[in-house]
């Protein structure tokens, strides 16, 4: 995840990967969130660690460690709460496709001729919420739906999920049941993380598919011709923050990385430039990169007994931005859009833009109540 000290990679190739992480903020971002979330979320975190920790505890003492450890000659450190959430942020990371698409597309536009390349979604084709237009044009991917009472033979709602990630070695997700101190929730989870993700308790059942929202803008930056530790920013040079990551390398020297910071809308932004082969000075803005309470929201949601309180605790819920689908024993269903969204000065964020000019900074997020929704529509399905 980055940042973590006794971290030791094995090839030294994998060194431009952990510095990403570390500019991300993963680690730094997991402690600020873990200082801004409810009492009972740390307490359940603090909970959590302890028994991960027990286990490593057993195993490293009866070497019994699982074969990856043995293989990569990697003994595993003791687990801290604030793990759980840099857990989060990687996988939030993972499903930003914002931050690519945008490095794609400004190779792009100096191409006019291979516009017609690029996808779009089709005419006509199903939307979530009809005539909103809120969440553009959009690409395939996860999908989930929900039937109304109405519609089925058992006169309950249906709920289906098949969430479209990555498959992997260990495997992504895994199934738990959660039972103790007023909870009773099952479904699947991501190892590391206390709470259940897609899942049911006793009275509702939900799932979720990537919102897939524009949740990042790489600014193209102009730095001082001689001094590289100023950037310019309507119209005067500006002082950049500079952190050393010291990456420790087997079999090999350390390597110091020197990655500079330049803030945007209240958010220091790591310049890509510093760690990929990019030929222009480009930072990058992402929501991911300011504390948020996720961990708040997933607890809320296993305890929601209706609509209502499902939607509420969705208002922690930041990123990634998600489709939530739900669906209840007393016959209700609902869909819910829940996460950041930048609101922007200018433009609507699909092209690399001028750091320099101030024109594109973030003006905050989209209110949650102005994020799109259904509840029971007349149709009888979503």
């Amino acid at each position: 995840l980055g940042g973590r000290p006794g971290a030791r990679l094995q090839p030294a190739s994998v060194v431009q990967l952990d510095s990403l992480h570390r500019a991300l903020g993963f680690v730094r971002v997991a402690h600020a969130s873990y200082e801004i979330i409810s009492p009972e979320a740390r307490s359940i975190l603090e909970r959590y660690t302890a028994g991960v920790n027990a286990v490593i505890a057993l195993m490293q003492e009866a070497r019994c460690l699982p074969p990856e450890f043995y293989l990569l000659g990697y003994e595993p450190e003791p687990w801290k709460p604030q793990d759980r959430l840099a857990v989060g942020r990687f996988i939030a990371w993972m499903l930003c496709f914002a931050a690519r698409a945008e490095l794609v597309l400004g190779a792009l536009a100096t191409r006019p001729d291979l516009f017609p390349l690029l996808p779009v979604y089709p005419e006509g084709e199903p939307v979530i919420v009809a005539g909103g237009g809120f969440l553009g044009d959009g690409v395939g991917g996860s999908n989930s739906w929900v039937v109304g009472p109405g519609r089925t033979q058992s006169g309950h709602p249906l709920l289906c999920n098949d969430p479209h990630l990555p498959m992997g070695l260990p495997c992504l997700f895994c199934q738990v049941t959660l039972r103790g101190a007023g909870y009773h929730v099952g479904g699947a989870t991501v190892p590391g993380i206390p709470t259940i993700i897609i899942g049911a308790n006793a009275k509702a059942a939900w799932g979720v598919t990537s919102a897939m929202p524009d949740d990042a803008d790489v600014y193209r930056e102009t730095l001082h011709p001689s001094d590289p530790h100023l950037y310019a920013f309507q119209g005067e040079w500006r002082r950049l923050k500079v952190e050393v990551e010291e990456i420790r390398v087997r079999n090999g020297p350390a390597r110091r990385i020197a990655i500079r910071y330049i803030p945007h809308g209240g958010a220091d932004c790591p310049l890509l430039s510093d760690i990929l082969p990019l030929d222009t000075p480009l930072s990058l803005r992402w929501t991911g990169l300011e504390p948020s309470r996720e961990m708040d929201a997933m607890l809320k949601i296993s305890q929601a007994k209706d609509p209502e309180e499902f939607r509420d605790a969705l208002r922690d819920f930041a990123l990634p931005a998600q489709n939530f689908l739900y669906a209840d024993q007393r016959g209700n269903y609902a869909y819910f859009c829940a996460g950041r969204f930048p609101k922007r000065r200018k433009g609507d964020g699909p092209f690399p833009v001028d750091g320099s000019s101030g024109a594109s900074e973030w003006q905050g997020d989209i209110p949650f109540d102005e994020l799109p929704s259904l509840i029971n529509p007349p149709s009888g399905l979503i």
